[in-house]
């Protein structure tokens, strides 16, 4: 068992990872996809491999996860044409030497590969959770077509996780569940348990608004 995280700080510095390292001192390992805002400064993946390490399999920012029941791979997205640098533009996009990571890394697996997990969201999220004209946080076409061609030879893949846009979506294409979560600390204050098998993969939402000491409002139909 493992915990995934994106966005773990708000900002990139050494007081703010060191907190971040202590705060998640679980009884499990707890390992990070790196968001945007934990890449605020150009030298952010130094910091981090420095300071928390334990947060990054093998002290790489991409990395493939084995488990009895399949493999989970991780890579962070790129921003701009500074690696691990967020920046403020918002262009999600791979380099070369991560494309060409994963697929040395996925060639030598003995496990299927059946999550592969990004931070920007692959799709937008659809008119019908927001009665928008259109997809809310669509990414630009070219970085959905990237994701799909890169697990398209991977034949175990059944979900692609993401984060960034702080909203539940889930969408299906091709027999492939593309899944954003929440934000944690924002309503609707819930959290996603994905439990792997042999021969399935599920999600369930864990609540904790009960145990919040306010009212959170929130139409879970719009799910």
């Amino acid at each position: 068992h493992f915990s995934r995280a994106h966005d773990m700080v708000d900002f990139v510095s050494e007081d703010q990872i060191r907190l971040a390292a202590d705060l998640f001192q679980l009884s499990i390992p707890v390992y990070l996809c790196l968001g945007n805002h934990d890449l605020t400064a150009e030298d952010s993946l130094s910091q981090w491999l420095a300071v928390a390490p334990e947060f990054f399999p093998g002290g790489c920012p991409e990395y493939l996860i084995e488990t009895q029941d399949g493999g989970i791979y991780v890579m962070p997205n790129q921003w701009c044409e500074t690696p691990y640098y967020w920046g403020n533009v918002q262009d999600p996009q791979f380099s070369h030497d991560q494309q060409t990571g994963f697929e040395e890394n996925v060639s030598v697996s003995s496990r299927n590969l059946r999550v592969f997990v990004t931070h920007s969201p692959v799709f937008g999220l659809p008119s019908g959770q927001t009665k928008l004209l259109g997809p809310l946080h669509e990414p630009d076409v070219s970085f959905s077509r990237s994701v799909r061609s890169l697990i398209a030879p991977c034949n175990g893949v059944q979900c692609v996780a993401g984060a960034h846009n702080h909203m539940n979506m889930h969408i299906e294409k091709a027999g492939i569940h593309y899944v954003t979560v929440s934000a944690f600390v924002e309503s609707p204050f819930e959290f996603k348990l994905f439990d792997m098998h042999p021969d399935q993969l599920s999600m369930t939402t864990i609540s904790l608004r009960e145990h919040l000491p306010f009212m959170a409002g929130y139409d879970g139909e719009k799910m």
